[in-house]
């Protein structure tokens, strides 16, 4: 970017690359001494402080951005029939999953002035069956979405979910204020090259419920334990699951949680 370079007087921006905490070993180690290193409560704890940091009600922290989205855009329980609309400047994680959860998308190009998706784009994109739109702050410039709902009030559309993939774009603010919050979901990556690293991890932040995604996200349980060991504190019967729904295994372990949690206090 011409003008940010212009400002910043020909100084280099570092695109990729991370920073630990000093005491992240020391953390670590405390962790591997417990031996619960799986899905447990540093889980929790990395999730309720990640969503109070940004400012939402609900969490659920998964193994990957791209899960994120996968585990999202099932519970939603889209039809075949349903449209998302997705940038071009998209990483292609985000149409594999429509295309395994078979779920149609149209995807919009870019605005002619900053790379974010084109308003103009996505409201011709728009009909009958468009259920979701998935916008991004592509290089942290703040996707318009209140222009856009705006727009798509104008055009007499409803009950259409506005998702932000936050993967490259975990802090942006416009007026001092988180741009997630202007969304109906928000979905993160920490990967080894993003802002927030943990490895490999994700994470879907809403102010709606998310119990749905949660199960989705651990082999479709609904029990709201943790983990068997937590349970077996509370029932003689810890290895009794109750109600399902066939899914994966896709949320965060302990592991990933701790190096987030580190990573939010640098």
């Amino acid at each position: 970017d011409k003008k940010i370079e212009g400002l910043l007087k020909g100084e280099m921006i570092s695109v990729f690359g991370n920073n630990f905490s000093a005491d992240l070993g020391d953390r670590l180690n405390l962790l591997f001494d417990s031996h619960l290193v799986g899905h447990g409560s540093k889980v929790i704890e990395f999730e309720n402080q990640f969503k109070k940091k940004i400012g939402f009600e609900n969490a659920v922290a998964t193994n990957s951005c791209t899960n994120g989205f996968w585990v999202l855009l099932k519970s939603l329980k889209l039809k075949s029939t349903d449209e998302v609309i997705i940038p071009s400047t998209h990483f292609f994680g985000v149409a594999n999953v429509l295309k395994l959860l078979r779920i149609k998308h149209r995807i919009v190009d870019v605005d002619q002035k900053i790379p974010n998706a084109s308003i103009a784009g996505i409201i011709s994109a728009l009909n009958k069956n468009t259920r979701a739109v998935i916008c991004l702050d592509y290089g942290g410039y703040p996707f318009d979405i209140n222009a856009l709902k705006n727009a798509v009030r104008r055009a007499g559309h409803k009950n259409i979910e506005y998702i932000l993939d936050a993967a490259n774009s975990p802090f942006t603010k416009f007026k001092n204020k988180f741009t997630a919050l202007a969304y109906d979901y928000s979905v993160y990556s920490f990967d080894m090259n993003k802002v927030l690293v943990t490895g490999e991890g994700g994470m879907i932040l809403s102010n709606k419920n998310l119990d749905n995604a949660r199960a989705i996200s651990y082999y479709g349980i609904k029990d709201k334990s943790t983990t068997g060991f937590s349970k077996s504190k509370e029932m003689s019967k810890w290895w009794e699951i109750g109600d399902t729904e066939p899914s994966l295994k896709l949320a965060m372990n302990n592991i990933a949680a701790s190096i987030g949690r580190s990573q939010l206090e640098i």
